[in-house]
């Protein structure tokens, strides 16, 4: 569900067709359409419609989307937004793709949120309605230049995938990452983190299920530096594991901090 270009304004018959396939398919890709507003045949699709990609629509308003109950997947990347609206009366949706945004503010997102994109939004740190009451198990922070990690981030005990390459951080200390037992990655890549047992904590190897750990272009990033950090061998074995899996499936190589 990525974003697009902006491309030249959606026909009326276009549009007419596509919601009519979507009846069927329950799923709607509206990507660069030059849509100002979510068209009234849309929201008719009430909860009929699982999947919506609204990606590359500068400037479009949002209104009536609560309609769509049924919406599983939502993307609004690239859509010149400020602020998400409250997305509460969508009880059933999973996954949401916010990026490449100017949001500031977040509203109520339903528990059911699984999986998380705001990535390239400008956030200094995380908003409220992120970590309340959330069940979010992959967050997508990459890009937000800036961006100040805290203890809020160890409300999201769900977590298991954490992005948060290219934001500027000098340290990973600054989270309390024990309560975080079912993280398995963190991609913290091409920041200003200098290896050191005060910037890469214990905690983050030892107390979670961490087995895929990104610092790849950060400041002097090497092996000998991660091994040294206490824990360093608990976080090993895991990573280890995951990699005999990988191969095992015959998957391509894995690439991380550690990789040979």
């Amino acid at each position: 569900m990525g974003c697009c270009a902006s491309s030249e304004a959606l026909s009326a018959e276009h549009l007419a067709s596509r919601v009519r396939t979507a009846r069927t398919t329950r799923s709607l890709a509206l990507k660069g359409a030059g849509l100002k507003a979510i068209p009234p045949q849309v929201l008719e699709l009430g909860a009929r419609l699982h999947v919506l990609d609204l990606s590359g629509n500068p400037g479009i308003d949002l209104s009536g989307l609560d309609q769509l109950t049924g919406l599983r997947k939502l993307a609004v990347a690239s859509c010149g937004l400020v602020a998400l609206p409250s997305l509460a009366p969508l009880t059933s949706l999973a996954e949401l793709n916010a990026s490449s945004n100017a949001i500031a503010i977040v509203g109520t997102l339903p528990p059911s949120v699984k999986v998380l994109a705001l990535a390239f939004n400008g956030l200094r740190s995380l908003p409220p309605a992120v970590t309340c009451g959330s069940a979010i198990q992959s967050l997508d922070l990459t890009g937000n230049d800036g961006l100040a990690l805290g203890a809020e981030v160890a409300e999201l005990t769900e977590l298991t995938e954490l992005l948060v390459a290219r934001c500027g951080l000098e340290t990973l200390s600054d989270v309390p990452w024990a309560s975080m037992h079912k993280l398995k990655t963190v991609d913290a890549g091409f920041n200003s983190i200098r290896i050191s047992s005060h910037t890469v904590p214990s905690s983050l190897l030892v107390d979670t299920a961490l087995s895929k750990l990104v610092l790849q272009g950060n400041p002097e990033a090497s092996q000998a530096a991660l091994m040294a950090v206490p824990g360093f061998d608990a976080f090993a074995a895991r990573r280890k594991s995951r990699l005999d899996k990988v191969i095992a499936g015959g998957f391509s190589k894995d690439h991380d901090l550690l990789s040979s």
